[in-house]
This record gives structure tokens, C-alpha cells and sequence, in this order.
């Protein structure tokens, strides 16, 4: 029954056997209208796209089935997307800008066929000088368009990425003003559980909602409100150990900086099945790129 966790691991023939037998069973007991299918979910974008929305409702259209009409998702992901990346869902800038750019980098998706509007200033682009850059498995329509194509080795993607961060990182070729004022990777982390340090945690009546960074110039923690990308007088410390207040911590950057550190480009070529003079190359040319989407 659900809830009691009681799983059984069954083959995918067996898996679409038993979805089949129950949306005829249904679909027989209660008509064709009484199973609703949605394109959207999991990875998949809410609109869907030709591999969720296109698909499933095809199958849906030749079943009968019940379709939806608008969107299937509540505000969570554009709550999200602003909380975690500082934009809503679909924010920057409109891929008619992408014609100003120095390098495009489309990483996992085959925009020449699931998404030909923007592929379109893709191309406009890449007439214009830009270098189109597509990460992927397979040599799919976008690839074969593209300046450039770096065939990753399928689920390898966050070792690549590891692996540029480490060039990028190691040649000093980010711009750590930017960094230290419009991402979390000043905040402190604490060393005993990991998670980031609160003003709560360093001063009784501190609000629980504050992160902390380490003021450079003055030597001490200050607290910083959600959503605030600088304080006056206030030089976020990207780098270093601290202690808050009796609380030992480090910066995010120095986390990240330190999980990069184990992906020499040797080690992810290994992984990722890609010259490690590729991967140098890649990253010191999307670092030094002057606008790189």
C-alpha cells in the first residue's frame, strides 16, 4: 500500500505491461475521459517540449484520454528559481540577445528540434562570429551545426563542469568582484554540519533568515539578509577559515573551489572520455570569452 515503502524492483517490460493494463482497465470501467495525461514533469519544463508535452499527448489524443490545458505547475519553480539562482524560471536575457554574444555554450539539449525558435538566434549568432559550443552525448542536429561539439560521456556532465571550474579557478580567470556580490560564495559555512551560518547562530537576538559573510576590511561576521546583493563598507572575503563568534567556518567558494580541486582535467578525462587538453581549452576559452551564455 502506499506509504509503506515496500518496493519491488520489476523489468521495464513488466513496468509498461501493468501501466497498460491499468489504463484499460480504467478507460473500460469508467470511459476514456477518466485518465488525464500530462506532458510535463520530473526534468521536463512545464510546457513540455517535443520529447515530454509532444509525445505524451499524441499518446493521450489516441486514447481518449482527458488533456490539460495551461500550465500543470503550481508557483513553486519560479519561487525556486528566484531563491536559488536569483531570477525566475525563463529569466536573463531573450535569446535575441545571444547575437551580441562571444561564445554560446547549449549544454544537453537539442534545440535544432526542441526548440527551433531560439535555435534560430542561435544560428544568427554563429553567422555573426559567435562560437556555438554544444555539450553532448550524441551527434544530434544542434551538434552538427555547432562551431564546436564536446561528446561528454553520458551522466558525466558534473565532472565536466568540475573539471572547468578547476582551470578556471587555477588560471584566476573569474571575476571575483561579481562573484563576492551576486552569488552565495561568501557566505560562511559552519565546519560541524555543513549548512550555512545564520546570524542566529552567532548572536541571541540575530534573525534566523540572515546569512553570514566575513567582512575583509573590518575582521568580523556580518550578517546578510536574503536577496541583498551588497552592504555598504561592507568587503565580503571570498577565501578562508573563521571563527563566528565561537563557530568555526569556511566560505561556500572555498567548498566549491575545493570539490573543483579533484577534478585535475586528467582525472575527468578519464571520466568523461575527452582529452584533457580539450577540457584546458574549453575552459580557458569560455572564461576568457567577454560574454559566454
Amino acid at each position: 500500500k502506499r506509504g509503506e515503502g515496500k518496493w519491488q524492483r520489476i523489468s521495464w517490460d513488466e513496468a509498461l505491461d501493468t501501466i497498460a493494463a491499468k489504463i484499460k482497465q480504467i478507460q473500460a470501467e469508467y470511459g476514456p475521459e477518466a485518465v488525464l495525461m500530462s506532458g510535463s514533469g520530473s526534468s521536463a519544463v512545464p510546457i513540455g517540449g517535443l520529447n515530454a508535452g509532444g509525445a505524451t499527448t499524441r499518446l493521450g489524443n489516441l486514447l481518449g484520454c482527458t488533456d490539460i490545458v495551461g500550465w500543470t505547475v503550481d508557483g513553486g519553480p519560479f519561487c525556486a528559481g528566484l531563491v536559488n539562482y536569483g531570477f525566475f524560471f525563463g529569466g536573463g536575457n531573450d535569446a535575441a540577445d545571444w547575437v551580441n554574444s562571444d561564445m554560446l555554450i547549449i549544454w544537453g539539449e537539442n534545440m535544432a528540434e526542441s526548440a527551433m525558435r531560439d535555435f534560430n538566434h542561435a544560428m544568427r549568432a554563429k553567422q555573426q562570429g559567435t562560437k556555438v559550443v554544444v555539450v553532448s552525448p550524441t551527434y544530434d542536429a544542434t551538434a552538427a551545426l555547432a562551431s564546436e561539439w564536446i561528446p561528454v560521456e553520458p551522466r558525466t556532465d558534473a565532472a565536466l563542469a568540475l573539471a572547468l571550474l578547476h582551470v578556471i579557478l587555477d588560471v584566476e580567470r573569474f571575476d571575483a568582484e561579481y562573484v563576492a556580490h551576486h552569488t552565495v560564495a561568501p557566505f560562511l559555512v559552519r565546519d560541524d554540519n555543513g549548512q550555512f551560518l545564520r546570524e542566529s547562530d552567532i548572536a541571541a537576538d540575530g534573525n534566523v533568515e540572515n546569512y553570514v559573510v566575513w567582512d575583509a576590511a573590518a575582521g568580523r561576521p556580518v550578517a546578510m539578509p536574503p536577496n541583498t546583493q551588497k552592504l555598504n563598507g561592507v568587503t565580503p572575503a571570498l577565501s578562508g577559515n573563521f571563527d563566528a563568534a565561537g563557530t568555526p567556518c569556511r566560505t561556500a567558494f572555498d567548498l566549491l573551489a575545493g570539490k573543483a580541486a579533484e577534478y585535475v582535467p586528467e582525472q575527468a578525462a578519464d571520466i568523461c572520455k575527452l582529452p584533457a587538453d580539450k577540457i584546458r581549452a574549453f575552459a580557458r576559452e569560455y572564461a576568457g570569452a567577454g560574454g559566454a551564455p
